[in-house]
């Protein structure tokens, strides 16, 4: 099967997440010129469901890995890449601090994952993610970008920006719909 008809078969899909997951572990794969055409029609008009930030160091309740789910969260900006207007170029960074530390919280190693995502990027892209994984511990440190974490009542760490409000997931969900 060619990529136009695997990404044919992705848009088909019913479930957002599995789908997004699917189009990433794919796109890794992929040629440069599937990339390019992903990049060029994103985001297809589907309704992709993206990893929860605040949980990408969390197993429990989780259909993927924090390996697979801290890639896609990368990944994205290799697809996107910087189609979206945002604000501050720091929201950017900002998400990337959240995956830095999750991965840390996760014990994966973060510039594998960034090096990955970095090399089906853009240039430029790649070069703003390897400039972010590069910086200095005290640079990209949870203080440095006002991150907080706390461990669930699944005994897993969640990390967020400290201006977010704390999500209801997990074992809290549970808890929450038992009341």
């Amino acid at each position: 099967m060619n990529y136009h008809e695997q990404l044919e078969e992705i848009l088909k899909l019913a479930d957002g997440q599995d789908a997004y997951q699917r189009l990433v572990a794919l796109f890794l794969q992929w040629p440069e010129e599937a990339r390019d055409l992903v990049r060029a029609k994103w985001d297809f008009g589907f309704k992709w469901v993206y990893p929860n930030m605040q949980r990408l160091a969390c197993q429990k309740n989780e259909r993927y890995s924090c390996d697979e789910r801290l890639l896609a969260i990368l990944v994205y900006d290799a697809i996107e890449n910087m189609k979206m207007k945002i604000e501050d170029w720091r929201d950017k960074l900002v998400g990337w601090a959240v995956v830095y530390h999750s991965c840390l919280a996760a014990g994966i190693v973060p510039e594998e994952l960034f090096r990955r995502a970095a090399s089906v990027s853009s240039p430029s892209m790649a070069r703003m993610m390897m400039d972010f994984i590069n910086r200095p511990e005290e640079a990209k440190s949870m203080k440095a970008f006002e991150l907080v974490s706390r461990t669930n009542s699944d005994g897993e760490i969640e990390i967020k920006p400290s201006w977010h409000h704390w999500l209801v997931t997990g074992g809290e969900l549970a808890q929450e719909k038992g009341s």
